[in-house]
């Protein structure tokens, strides 16, 4: 077996990840640290483990190159029938090898990865939560592995389970983009089963050097998987959905089977259309691609409160889910201006993420006359003496973003977008943490106009799969 952990200035968590994988029960492997041109301990921390154990083995590197380099870097260099990757900053208990090596060993060779639970845990070890992945995948058909995989992914932590290598070789490794482990992990659920071992052993910790929580637009996030990536012009769900459509075309699927796997695609396109086509315009500068209504107040139509909140997490910290707390009725609908309400959500919750501390909670009902949407989080605060400007758009000293957390012109478009909706944002000064208040009318005014149900979401779907095949 092989083990890979690519690193990058991991000294504050890296002897202690070195220390869970050396004491594992199951102790035939060899450990592989590729270091990405660290400047702070993380040379010094290897070398030593690679003194003290035979097993570990240390790749050095000149420069960052890239989170992606780095990976397919510890896959090249692996010799093992199994492969793992492990996170400089998680922990594995001592069974994790044991379990998943007993599951591969006795599985038959279409299953190509086991992984166990998953727990989270804070900076200092401490235990938070259990999370549950959702990607038990043992059904014998490609289409429906991929539709479960689609439909549950979140934080990727089987992406750090165990692994057959000659499955991972027939997959692309990890790309350089944006959540690329969603499309590694497709192309190995299109290929054979996941199953998971109803253990808790993987061990995640939650902090704010994650790299979706310290790399925060998608230019530093593009860096972070590649370096130089950050100044072009990169896509998101445009580039992640030809990846699918990639990776779907190159499978060793039937044609009937490959058929089915292009339907999965179906709720994906659905859920994300609106993000795809704002990529869409950005890159071709063609705002004729989606003309605007004749009325200049954006048109209406009934949107899932549950549904617009659960994107917005995901679109703005996805690693930040299991501690966000959506508070929903599943059944509650507004009638209102979709982008509208998402220009909200995500600017409310991202100031949450970046300014205040977890757990974020996100409530929402209707009164008599009004709805009422609510994102509270447990952070500092905003200080009394701005207040009246908080949602004014301006430029921020550092000692005024010390002073003001969650200030700035993400709040003052959220602002703009809810009077634009005939509704009010305000800011509720509590002991500890802010609140922030969404109150829009129950009734929109009879003159705003409506916008079809159907026929331009299926326009929209058609487009894009006829435009985004070559981003």
């Amino acid at each position: 077996m092989s083990i890979a952990l690519p690193v990058f200035n991991g000294e504050n968590y890296l002897a202690d990840a070195l220390e869970s994988l050396l004491s594992q029960s199951y102790a035939d492997f060899e450990l592989i640290i590729c270091d990405n041109g660290s400047d702070d301990r993380t040379r010094e921390i290897s070398e030593l483990y690679m003194r003290r154990d035979d097993r570990v083995r240390y790749l050095a590197g000149e420069t960052n190159r890239g989170a992606a380099w780095n990976y397919n870097r510890g896959l090249e260099a692996a010799s093992g029938r199994y492969f793992k990757w492990a996170s400089h900053d998680d922990l594995c208990a001592p069974t994790y090898l044991e379990r998943c090596v007993e599951v591969l060993d006795r599985a038959p060779e279409s299953v190509v990865l086991a992984y166990p639970k998953t727990v989270l845990i804070d900076e200092a070890g401490r235990f938070l939560r259990g999370y549950e992945d959702g990607l038990d995948l043992r059904d014998e058909q490609p289409h429906r592995r991929l539709r479960s995989l689609i439909r549950n992914l979140v934080m990727s932590n089987a992406v750090f389970g165990l692994i057959r290598k000659d499955a991972l070789e027939k997959t692309r490794r990890h790309g350089s983009y944006i959540s690329a482990d969603y499309i590694l992990l497709a192309e190995l659920a299109l290929l054979g089963q996941f199953w998971e071992i109803p253990e808790p052993l993987f061990l995640r910790r939650d902090h704010s050097l994650m790299s979706r929580r310290a790399n925060r637009t998608r230019a530093e996030l593009s860096e972070w998987f590649e370096t130089g990536a950050g100044g072009n012009r990169r896509s998101e769900f445009l580039r992640l959905f030809a990846e699918y459509l990639n990776a779907l075309n190159r499978a060793p699927l039937t044609p009937i089977d490959r058929m089915r796997a292009f339907s999965t695609l179906l709720p994906w396109t659905r859920r994300f259309h609106r993000s795809m086509l704002r990529e869409l315009l950005r890159f071709e500068k063609t705002p004729s691609l989606l003309p605007l209504p004749a009325d200049p107040r954006p048109a209406l139509e009934t949107v899932s409160v549950l549904a617009a909140a659960r994107d917005a997490v995901w679109a703005v910290a996805p690693d930040f889910t299991p501690q966000v707390r959506i508070r929903v009725d599943p059944t509650l609908a507004i009638e209102t201006d979709r982008s509208g309400l998402n220009t909200v959500l995500v600017n409310l919750v991202s100031n949450a993420v970046r300014y205040g501390r977890g757990p974020i909670t996100i409530a929402a009902e209707f009164g008599d006359d009004e709805f009422t949407l609510v994102v509270e989080d447990e952070g500092r605060g905003v200080s009394r003496q701005f207040i009246p400007h908080l949602f004014e758009p301006f430029s921020r000293s550092s000692e005024s973003e010390h002073s003001s957390a969650g200030l700035g012109l993400g709040l003052a478009v959220a602002a703009l977008s809810a009077r634009e909706a005939d509704g009010v944002l305000s800011y509720e000064p509590r002991d500890s943490g802010a609140r922030f208040q969404l109150v829009l009318p129950r009734t929109p005014r009879e003159d705003r106009p409506r916008r079809p149900s159907r026929a331009p979401l299926q326009a929209a779907q058609t487009d894009l799969l006829s435009l985004s095949v070559a981003v």
